[in-house]
């Protein structure tokens, strides 16, 4: 996380402001202003994404992690090498949050084999790999056979601000036909029905999946359903110091406690 940190402040000191940033006043203020928007959760300035990985990066890594830690997930593999497919990966936070799990934990996996998968082409300049694979998930097929663990991560609310989550659903039933008996979909969300929390869970408990749990964090009045809390817990990520984007004289302060978020643990039947 600390060398995406890095490389995230290194590009927005590299680019100017783009036209309308007069009119937003500054590039967090065009982030945050997006949340409420019609072009809700788009990236097409490279710069409002570099902004969008320090504010939260940190935050969904930690996130991640935690869930990781509530779920015990990863133990309850029998064999040390697994394959993982993240939908809508982005900087690859999943990626990020197993690695050090892996790391601080005593987890009987030797490997796993990692691919993350997501529309947007700028995220590559923020990983500087050919991560993620560049897809559109509501059209091209994949195939999931040997996967172990799918991750979607805040994708399914962001189709569903652009009404795209129908054809993503629709693409996402004939596909899982490939997953292997007893693999896992970890779905990680906002905590809201008017997000697609409910729909997505309709949706994959008719297609063979059982509900191995629900989690969610116990914040700002957060639904609780019969969900199980997850602790909020220190942050597991190095943050470096000086983060600033010196053209506007603006000092980062990566957020690092959780959002108002649920994990849903599925498991094919």
């Amino acid at each position: 996380m600390k060398d995406i940190l890095i490389r995230s402040n290194n590009l927005i000191n590299g680019m100017s402001n783009c036209d309308i940033y007069e009119q937003k006043e500054s590039c967090l203020k065009c982030l945050r202003d997006s949340f409420f928007s019609s072009n809700h959760d788009t990236y097409e300035c490279l710069k409002k994404l570099c902004y969008y990985t320090i504010n939260y990066g940190p935050a969904y890594v930690n996130e991640i992690y935690t869930f990781l830690s509530t779920s015990k997930l990863l133990e309850s593999f029998d064999k040390d090498i697994i394959n993982i497919y993240s939908l809508g990966s982005g900087f690859s936070p999943d990626f990020i949050a197993m690695e050090k799990y892996i790391q601080y934990n005593s987890v009987n996996l030797s490997m796993f084999y990692y691919f993350g998968f997501d529309i947007e082409p700028f995220w590559r300049e923020i990983t500087q790999d050919a991560v993620p694979i560049l897809a559109d998930l509501t059209a091209v097929p994949i195939n999931y056979n040997n996967v172990d663990i799918i991750f979607i991560n805040k994708l399914f609310s962001t189709l569903k601000n652009h009404n795209l989550h129908v054809n993503f659903l629709t693409r996402l039933r004939e596909d899982l036909q490939t997953l292997p008996s007893g693999s896992y979909i970890v779905f990680n969300d906002i905590n809201n029905y008017q997000m697609g929390r409910d729909e997505f869970d309709q949706f994959i408990t008719l297609e063979g999946f059982y509900i191995v749990n629900k989690f969610f964090f116990d914040i700002e009045n957060a639904y609780t359903d019969n969900y199980t809390p997850m602790p909020i817990n220190t942050n597991v990520c190095e943050i470096p110091d000086n983060l600033t984007d010196e053209l506007n004289q603006f000092d980062f302060s990566p957020k690092t406690t959780p959002n108002k978020t649920i994990f849903f643990l599925y498991q094919k039947q």
